[in-house]
């Protein structure tokens, strides 16, 4: 009998162990609602990841009693959107920072409407206004820029107008991340716009991060990131890597650089069309000043051996060619840093980076000077 009682007990434990933890759960989650404007009971409202330049439904959610309700966990902020759809066709929807909490998200059609309830929607609501007030600004002179009535001098003053802006623009929008770097909305930013930031401004940022005492994803990316970036600046010496050719002989890449002047460090794919556009001015190069001490090695970022193979053949790069066939896992990408191709650095014999990134006649200009 004391035996049956026991049994009955832990199971008694165990199972308000379990609804503890499912209540623990919900407390810490987020509850997403709201109502859309226009549309129906039973309409489906989605809640989506921008990917590219689509969106991948995460969730979904009826219209009830004329609203919407999403609820789960999330590890840490993040952006999402909320869409409605009725009989296939698109009515509304806004965007948002999902986190866990109260967050209440109204759809009208055609306007971005506030999202409340959370500390960093609110502050995402400021950071949007101001972008738009930036946007409208920026408006009338692109229309001028792209008009082909206006006179030359109107559309340089526009364009020039624009740059000016546009500077204006990024730097507001750098103080914002750096005066919240500790915000779900500096980490949403970050992850979107970190590579286009200089070294100089990376330096800053990680910083920033350090006085923070933010230790985030975001914020070790980042830091991986300047520590590739600075391997790669001018005036560093480039880091020797050994990978296979077509033949698969193992090349020594510091070896092939110290036979020449100066060689052209290439890193491409066959499937990258920015990479093969710039494949006529290299020949140019290199028909110009092989003789003279120029010599490239590319580095192919791609998977197929058959696809880099076909592409050396078809686009006649006569010059060595070596890959590990890993793609973005290659020991290359992952050593220099690279995240986008076409990505070039131009060295010396002693592997000193004297110029990167050249791109069209720029690097026979360069040439001219060296050679």
């Amino acid at each position: 009998m004391m035996i049956k009682k026991m049994r009955v007990l832990t199971k008694t434990l165990l199972f308000a162990a379990v609804l503890i933890m499912l209540a623990a759960s919900k407390k810490g989650g987020y509850t997403l609602q709201g109502t859309v404007e226009g549309a129906k009971e039973g309409d489906t409202v989605f809640l989506v990841e921008m990917q590219g330049f689509g969106m991948l439904p995460l969730d979904t959610a009826l219209i009830t009693k004329g609203k919407y309700l999403f609820k789960g966990v999330q590890d840490e902020p993040v952006w999402r959107f909320v869409v409605c759809m009725s009989g296939g066709q698109h009515i509304g929807g806004t965007d948002l920072i999902l986190e866990n909490g109260n967050i209440r998200a109204d759809i009208i059609p055609k306007k971005r409407s506030a999202v409340k309830g959370t500390a960093n929607n609110e502050l995402w609501n400021s950071f949007v206004l101001e972008k738009e007030k930036q946007g409208d600004m920026l408006n009338p002179l692109w229309k001028v820029s792209s008009d082909s009535t206006a006179s030359d001098a109107d559309r340089e003053a526009a364009n020039k107008a624009m740059k000016q802006l546009q500077a204006e623009q990024d730097l507001y929008e750098f103080n914002f991340i750096r005066k919240n770097i500790k915000t779900g909305v500096a980490k949403v930013l970050l992850e979107d716009k970190y590579m286009r930031y200089s070294l100089e401004q990376l330096e800053i940022l990680t910083q920033d991060f350090s006085r923070a005492k933010v230790n985030n994803g975001i914020a070790q990316a980042i830091g991986k990131y300047v520590d590739s970036m600075k391997k790669t600046k001018i005036g560093a010496t480039v880091q020797n890597i050994k990978l296979s050719n077509e033949q698969g002989e193992v090349v020594d890449l510091l070896d092939q650089v110290s036979k020449n002047k100066i060689t052209l460090i290439d890193f491409w794919a066959s499937w990258c069309a920015p990479c093969l556009a710039e494949v006529p001015h290299l020949k140019e190069a290199y028909k110009g000043y092989r003789s003279r001490g120029f010599e490239i090695v590319g580095i192919s970022l791609d998977q197929s051996s058959e696809a880099w193979k076909k592409a050396i053949v078809e686009h006649k790069m006569s010059w060595p060619q070596i890959s590990d066939l890993k793609g973005w896992k290659s020991v290359a990408a992952e050593q220099y840093g690279i995240r986008a191709i076409p990505f070039t650095l131009l060295v010396d014999q002693q592997g000193k980076i004297v110029a990167k990134n050249l791109r069209g006649k720029e690097l026979e200009h360069k040439l001219a000077e060296l050679l």
